[in-house]
């Protein structure tokens, strides 16, 4: 119980830290930020990193763990409920299209008040395979399913 109590605080302080650090939010946002409800674990799936692959082998020589940012992007011509997912400044994915549908509302309604969401990723994959390629970037994050928001105190 209270490894896990330890473990939110750290996760929420690294949050806040990294939030103060990179912004992917609209320029004149500030630093407000939302926070996603997060987990321990990185397990929530996201879609589309094969098109983001330099960026996210940019993004590993950093290490495997990171801050993730999520932003709704109305203009995507495939999706008007698409919610983008960054790392820094670097596109890496998206949310799958059921959960940016359900969620988008409120992320949009927030990023408009200057407020931005995080949450813990993790990068998977990358590492050399037997006939020398290399394996394809992943990314989970930490969040909890189905998605709840709170607030940055």
């Amino acid at each position: 119980m209270l490894l896990t109590i330890g473990l939110g605080i750290i996760i929420a302080v690294v949050l806040i830290a990294a939030l103060s650090r990179t912004s992917a939010a609209k320029p004149g946002t500030g630093n407000r930020g939302m926070m996603l409800d997060v987990k321990e674990w990185c397990d929530f799936d996201i879609v589309g990193e094969a098109s983001y692959q330099d960026a996210l082998g940019r993004l590993s020589r950093d290490g495997e763990h990171h801050v993730a940012h999520l932003r709704p992007e109305p203009e995507n011509q495939f999706d008007k409920n698409a919610v983008a997912v960054y790392i820094g400044r670097e596109k890496v994915g998206y949310l799958p299209k059921g959960d940016a549908k359900a969620y988008v509302g409120e992320l949009a309604a927030a990023e408009i008040s200057g407020f931005m969401f995080a949450c813990p990723a993790y990068l998977t994959g990358g590492f050399k395979k037997d006939d020398g390629a290399r394996a394809h970037f992943g990314v989970k994050l930490g969040i909890k399913h189905p998605i709840r928001i709170v607030p940055i105190t």
